[in-house]
């Protein structure tokens, strides 16, 4: 079972694994079960389960840090730079030594075939194939403290976006704007987070509202509004201070002017729905 705070799709226990799907053109991870017709053929079911004790082999002759950068780097939907895997794995060394540290860690577990890097327009990314992250996943599940394995993910996720909004309006606006659409699966990762966390917890609110006041300019000039306006009702379902309002809600106006109204006292009852 998932830790308690963690949506099902960040979650890859139970036998479930992320699934892409398209929903208004934007790319949203949900989660459902593997069934044999996944795995093809009508003996996928021992190589499934022959695949999985490969992998646990594989785990278990990792030395314990080796363990916990895998175990940490399944919390990245949609793979990462060196950069992310350092803030994300090692957050407490400084540099150069966390960089250096990182390298050595993603070498080694390339070298079990438990990560892949793969080259992208803004460098080397590292990914997970999906059955591996799922396993990794589960591990972490199993041993991890949620609120401290999800700040390992939410804390530089939230310092990588919410400078990338801030750059988006200077003379770097096009490098930025490439990194998060590199980024959008983690960004819609640590956006689903935060939001299963805001109901129980004010500082998670207060990062919901922060995340979608960074993210209004770089939604708008991608022209992902349904993205935008979902994530904006999402905000609006908790009250924060009107000062941690404010970014998000003028970027909402400027998408479109009539969301900055929704969940104001001064219009009435609150309001989830669009005429």
């Amino acid at each position: 079972m998932p830790p308690s705070g963690w949506p099902a799709s960040r979650s890859r226990a139970g036998g479930s694994s992320p699934r892409c799907a398209e929903r208004g053109g934007n790319r949203r991870w949900t989660a459902r079960p593997v069934s044999v017709a996944d795995l093809g053929a009508p003996h996928a079911r021992d190589r499934h389960r022959t695949l999985q004790a490969c992998i646990d082999w594989s785990y278990r002759l990792l030395e314990p840090d080796e363990q916990r950068a895998f175990e940490l780097l399944s919390l990245f939907g949609g793979g990462c730079t060196l950069e992310s895997a350092a803030a994300v794995i090692v957050p407490r060394q400084a540099e150069p030594d966390r960089i250096i540290a990182t390298v050595g860690l993603l070498d080694r577990l390339r070298a079990k075939s438990l990560v892949v890097a793969d080259s992208a327009p803004g460098g080397v990314r590292f990914r997970m194939l999906e059955s591996v992250a799922v396993y990794a996943g589960e591990r972490l599940a199993e041993r991890a403290d949620p609120d401290d394995a999800s700040s390992h993910f939410l804390d530089p996720m939230t310092a990588l976006i919410i400078h990338a909004g801030e750059e988006l309006t200077g003379r770097q606006r096009g490098r930025w704007m490439a990194v998060l659409t590199a980024e959008h699966d983690n960004i819609n990762a640590a956006l689903e987070l935060t939001a299963a966390n805001a109901a129980r917890s004010p500082h998670a609110a207060t990062r919901l509202w922060r995340l979608v006041g960074a993210l209004t300019f770089y939604w708008s000039t991608t022209g992902r509004f349904r993205e935008a306006r979902e994530w904006f009702e999402q905000a609006v379902s908790h009250d924060v201070p009107i000062a941690v309002q404010v970014p998000g809600r003028w970027g909402a106006a400027h998408v479109e002017p009539s969301w900055s109204a929704l969940g104001t006292r001064q219009r009435g009852p609150r309001t989830r729905t669009f005429a």
